[in-house]
């Protein structure tokens, strides 16, 4: 009987191990993105500088953080996807309004921001927006320059 407790005992803090090396991952990720200046007034064509991929952390309320990755083009669409799942791809379009910029995708829309680290080494990417049901989105991603 005891033998059977043990092992319960071993497999229960197992487990728990697994769930915070996972947490402690997501929060590595989140983590790593460097302290941003303010936001960047926004130009028509400022999307081209801004192509390419961008890694970061999408976070749902209600949901756990999701590491993402996502790729701009110069013309302001993009897309996300969660890493570790690259087929399942999630397009959006920004458009800069004001100079700022606004966003649409099928599940939400909002705000985003573009600011230079304060190191000047990357682009950073902050979203704020709502889902179609009332939930708030914050998405922040890296980019180096």
């Amino acid at each position: 009987m005891f033998e059977s407790s043990a092992r319960s005992g071993v497999a229960r803090r197992a487990r728990v191990a697994v769930g915070v090396v996972g947490f402690a991952a997501t929060l590595a990720g989140c983590a790593a993105t460097p302290p941003a200046g303010p936001a960047r007034i926004m130009q028509p064509g400022d999307f081209r500088m801004l192509a390419g991929n961008w890694y970061g952390s999408e976070l749902i309320q209600q949901a756990q953080p999701q590491a993402i990755q996502a790729v701009i083009q110069d013309t302001g669409a993009f897309y996300t996807v969660l890493r570790g799942m690259p087929g399942a791809q999630r397009p959006g379009i920004m458009r800069v309004v004001d100079g700022g910029v606004v966003y649409e995708t099928a599940t939400s829309k909002g705000t985003m921001t573009f600011h230079e680290s304060q190191d000047g080494k990357n682009w950073v990417w902050k979203w704020q927006g709502t889902t179609a049901d009332g939930g708030a989105v914050r998405n922040e991603l890296t980019k180096p320059k």
